[in-house]
């Protein structure tokens, strides 16, 4: 993304409830005025910020330009101000303009408690999907149908069910319960889904070696229709009938008297539970042994319903037993009320199927559609349920469409239209959950291989930034980043954008956000964090940790900066101690010169401070001759190694005195010589706090030391 984008509607990537506050720029006034901005896009308007309200926020003074500009502040906030134009320059005519920035900045309450569970659960099964890519068809359908229940496992586990799906449902997400509401009907909707795109062969069928939905569907291993899936989908978000039963029981009544026994098995025949309706109409037989009894042979006509079964016998046995409850409704059923009724929903019957629907027994349109297929063509395709959804529609409602929004994606699911499914659900469900790992697993299946956007990357990856966008402004930017990294046209380039601004306050986030940068490859990203980190440090006087993380990017620059702040350090104090950083360095001591110093200066004390001044001395001339040490340090090393030079035993002979005078004599010339070096040795004193003075009385301190020390050298080479 620009860092200056002309209007607010191009911050389409950005999703979530966000909040604007207005400034003065001229002023630190206090809060003037607070508006809640919600959706991924800002709507049309390019003077104003489409509020949760439905209305716009207006800019007063884009109203005159038409324009709104906005440049990305601190952390995931946006300033919005009036364009055209930049913020005031350094003209001091512009500095007189005054006019206001509003911040907007995303509300994050969406992501916590049990929505960020269900958040963080279902990021381990999404990255696990990223690794079936190269599985042959079979492995690969038994794995997407496993973490597709997975997904599903993740849901129900953050749902309690309510006593009814209300197909009007107006989706909002907000409290505990709000949320327990959502992902009960979102869970409703993925099992739909699984069964219709998942768990559907010929979403496997291989073309090409590209995985797409055949256009023919005569394909030997395609199955007629799912109709025990559905069965299942059904008893699983509807379970009534189960309720009803459990009341009988627990008031231990079970016969034909009770309000609740007849729902109840009208309850389990429209569900697909034969054996459990015949178990209670038996239940309530007086002599179960008298072979007459209607509600015995009703019993065992719902024992011999074929299941369901792909094979070309279940047709013929199920045409068979249906002719046969045809036959007994009017021969058997016909003096019975209930089980006349009963009968005719075996039968089909359209008329029965609506009255069932108005007491409430048959509770959706699309409950009533699947027991419209049970009853009347179980051997239905999968791509053939359409054709049953206005007819189910029309005798639930009586006529009157009452269509709500969870009615919209269902209807679609069963149309096996994929993209309709996402795009209903991404505005229905009001976040982008759903519509992310639904889409991810229906491109693994192959189904949205073929289906590219008018603009930018495919449909997967851009939801996939949608998604990965919103979390990484919810300060879940450890399981966003995985969702960008696995886009591969535009990921990385979000991350690039996002990473940096990630807020970072410990160490330890420090590290995590370094490993997202390791883990895709975002150097430059890595190496200005670090940089930004050890500056940091330095301020706070740190500088251990600011030497760790210039170390940890190899910055030759930094690396070097961080050492001359250590030297200013030292010679503000004299606290050799602090030196004992290189210690733990290793290798990495040979990464600059700067740093080899440091290691041998370091030495240099810890030798002195054991005793071993033989070895301190050697370490000290191999500083100072040999070019190791900077001039700008050579009067500070000198001064640290005084008490070498005044020990009784002699540690320096001739030679290597004259050449520590020398040295002494080139930083006297440099400080009344050459301008550039003289500004080196000031910039040094200056950092640790010290005067030219301070500089004076330590060369003359030094001069004399070394004087005494070449006399006493001159006496012992005479002597011997």
């Amino acid at each position: 993304m620009n860092d200056q984008v002309q209007c607010v509607r191009n911050f389409s990537f950005l999703s979530g409830v966000v909040s604007a506050k207005q400034y003065g720029i001229r002023s630190s006034e206090s809060l003037q005025k607070t508006v809640t901005i919600r959706d991924s896009f800002c709507r049309d308007s390019s003077v104003g910020v489409w509020d949760a309200q439905g209305g716009t926020t207006n800019i007063p003074q884009s109203l005159e330009t038409g324009q709104l500009q906005s440049k990305w502040n601190n952390g995931n906030k946006i300033a919005v101000f009036p364009g055209p134009g930049n913020f005031p320059s350094s003209d001091n005519s512009k500095l007189n303009m005054q006019f206001n920035v509003w911040e907007v900045q995303f509300d994050v309450e969406q992501y916590k408690g049990l929505a960020r569970r269900v958040i963080s659960e279902s990021h381990d099964i999404f990255l696990e999907v990223q690794e079936i890519a190269n599985m042959d068809n079979a492995a690969k359908q038994r794995s997407l149908m496993k973490y597709s229940r997975l997904y599903r496992a993740i849901l129900r586990a953050s749902f309690i069910h309510s006593d009814r799906k209300d197909p009007r449902i107006e989706f909002r997400i907000g409290n505990e319960k709000k949320l327990e509401e959502l992902y009960s009907v979102v869970e409703l909707v993925w099992q739909l889904c699984e069964i219709v795109f998942v768990d559907s062969p010929q979403s496997y069928i291989e073309l090409d070696n590209n995985y797409v939905i055949s256009d023919t569907f005569d394909h030997p291993s395609i199955i007629a229709c799912p109709i025990q899936e559905l069965i299942e989908w059904i008893v699983w978000h509807f379970p009534q009938a189960d309720q009803l039963h459990k009341e009988m029981i627990l008031e231990a009544k079970i016969s034909r008297d009770h309000r609740n026994y007849w729902p109840t098995v009208y309850g389990y025949v429209v569900t697909g539970r034969m054996n459990s309706a015949a178990e209670l109409l038996k239940a309530a037989v007086i002599d179960s042994n008298d072979k007459s009894d209607p509600h015995l042979k009703m019993s065992e006509l719902l024992r011999r319903m074929p299941q369901p079964h792909p094979s070309p016998e279940y047709l013929l046995k199920w045409r068979h037993w249906q002719q046969e409850c045809r036959n007994r409704l009017t021969n058997d059923f016909q003096r019975y009320g209930q089980l006349y009724k009963l009968c005719r929903i075996l039968c089909g019957d359209e008329k029965i199927l609506q009255e069932l629907s108005t007491e409430g027994v048959i509770q959706t349109w699309y409950h009533l559609l699947i027991v419209h297929v049970l009853f009347r063509n179980p051997t239905t395709k999968v791509y053939d349920l359409h054709y049953n959804i206005d007819l189910s529609i029309e005798l639930f409602y009586s006529g009157k469409s009452h269509l709500g929004k969870l009615d919209e994606i269902i209807s679609a699911a069963l149309q096996l239209d994929t993209v309709r499914v996402i795009k209903e659900a991404s505005f229905g469900f009001g976040d982008w959950w759903f519509a992310v790992h639904l889409t991810d697993l229906l491109y693994h299946c192959g189904q949205l291989k073929l289906f590219k956007l008018d603009y930018g990357s495919d449909l997967r990856e851009y939801l996939l930034l949608e998604y990965g966008s919103a979390l990484m402004n919810a300060d879940l930017w450890q399981i966003g980043s995985d969702y960008l990294g696995h886009c591969q046209t535009f990921g990385r380039y979000y991350l690039a954008r996002y990473v940096p601004r990630i807020p970072i306050d410990t160490e330890k986030k420090m590290r995590k956000v370094l490993h997202i940068c390791e883990k895709y490859d975002l150097s430059t990203e890595s190496l200005d964090i670090c940089r930004e980190r050890s500056m940091t440090s330095i301020r706070r006087e740190k500088l251990g940790s600011a030497l760790s993380w210039a170390l940890y990017v190899k910055d030759v620059t930094l690396i070097n900066y961080v050492i001359e702040c250590y030297m200013s350090a030292y010679i503000e104090d004299g606290n050799a101690e602090r030196l004992a950083i290189v210690d733990d360095i290793g290798t990495a001591i040979t990464l600059t010169g700067q740093l080899a110093f440091l290691g041998k200066f370091r030495e240099f004390h810890r030798l002195s401070n054991i005793g071993n001044l033989v070895d301190a001395a050697s370490v000290l001339v191999l500083l100072m001759v040999d070019g190791l040490a900077s001039k700008k340090y050579w009067w500070m090393l000198l001064l640290d190694a005084v008490p070498l030079f005044e020990t009784d035993e002699i540690l320096f002979d001739s030679d290597q005195t004259y050449e520590l005078l020398r040295c002494l004599t080139e930083v006297e010339l440099s400080l009344s010589g050459s301008s550039d070096k003289e500004n080196k040795i000031n910039i040094t004193l200056q950092r640790a706090g010290k005067n030219c003075e301070v500089l004076d009385d330590a060369i003359n301190t030094i001069r004399i030391a070394l004087a005494r020390n070449l006399a006493r050298t001159h006496i012992n080479d005479e002597q011997s």
